[in-house]
């Protein structure tokens, strides 16, 4: 009897224990994310792709910040974060919107993002971008800290300071999108020489070198001359799959200029569920690329 007893309170404990793992399992991944309108970002936040559930919250003189989820490549991290407030924020409709106002970071730069804000409930949420110096983020710890939250006015003044405080987080990030890295050899095509090309389904990000080919007095000429450059050079970029359907890239790129004369260029692809292993061409730089075993790219 006492035997059965014992087996029975065992089953019991271990019912238990389950219990309360899938109701903290779900407390912590059963945020509803309140779509931005914002295809790109409602497709990474606001369906099933494989995302980090973070769930951190920090409380500041009644302002509680969540740091909710991330996506990442390794390279570019998308954040989603979400700030309840004491007392309902006043805006004017359609000219401000909130900001988190974010701690410069030696390992990192960030993006605006977009913002919503729901006066029924308090709350806002907040999406930043950030750009990752190092080559690769993965499975590295990050330290992220808010400043502030500003209204960002329809004006002249940059933001208005709303709320001070600080927030930090430390969080781990691990990639969760596949990114695929091609070579280019050099002056396989006329004007721009890539030596490095990623492509994963949130960026597609080239790594030249000058070359000589640029020449004017200072950096700031020099980034003007290869956006324009750019910009003339990409506008009908696109990847071709396998199946042979094409997936145009969204936006120009974006141009870094580099201490040791390189530049970085960066162009969003903003689809999600893309197969980097089944990429059979890429057109970039007014030149159509398919690649060999080694991974790089050779002209058609």
């Amino acid at each position: 009897m006492k035997s059965k007893y014992t087996v029975c309170m065992i089953i019991c404990s271990l019912v238990a224990v389950v219990s309360l793992a899938g109701a903290l399992l779900l407390s912590a991944n059963s945020y509803v994310y309140k779509p931005f309108g914002h295809p790109h970002m409602d497709s990474i936040f606001g369906t099933d792709e494989k995302k980090i559930h973070i769930n951190k919250s920090v409380t500041v003189d009644g302002t509680t910040v969540t740091l909710r989820q991330a996506y990442t490549d390794g390279r570019i991290a998308y954040l989603l974060l979400e700030a309840t407030f004491k007392t309902e924020i006043s805006l004017k409709e359609d000219q401000d919107k909130l900001g988190l106002i974010i701690k410069p970071n030696i390992n990192y730069s960030v993006n605006d993002g977009i913002t919503n804000y729901d006066p029924s409930t308090r709350t806002a949420s907040f999406i930043k971008i950030i750009y990752f110096n190092s080559q690769a983020i993965d499975g590295d710890n990050v330290e992220l800290t808010i400043m502030g939250i500003s209204i960002d006015e329809d004006t002249v003044a940059p933001h208005t300071d709303l709320i001070k405080g600080t927030w930090q987080y430390h969080f781990k990030l691990t990639s969760v999108a596949q990114m695929k890295e091609y070579t280019i050899k050099q002056g396989d095509n006329n004007m721009v020489y890539p030596l490095r090309l990623l492509v994963s389904p949130i960026e597609v990000f080239a790594e030249d070198t000058l070359n000589n080919r640029i020449v004017s007095d200072t950096p700031e000429t020099q980034l003007q001359q290869l956006s324009e450059e750019l910009q003339s050079m990409n506008e009908n970029a696109y990847i071709v799959m396998k199946d042979g359907s094409e997936i145009a890239l969204i936006g120009l790129f974006t141009v870094h200029i580099t201490q040791d004369a390189t530049f970085e260029g960066d162009a969003l692809l903003r689809v999600t569920s893309l197969d980097v292993n089944k990429i059979s061409k890429i057109y970039i730089f007014n030149t159509l690329y398919t690649f060999d075993e080694s991974g790089t790219l050779i002209k058609v």
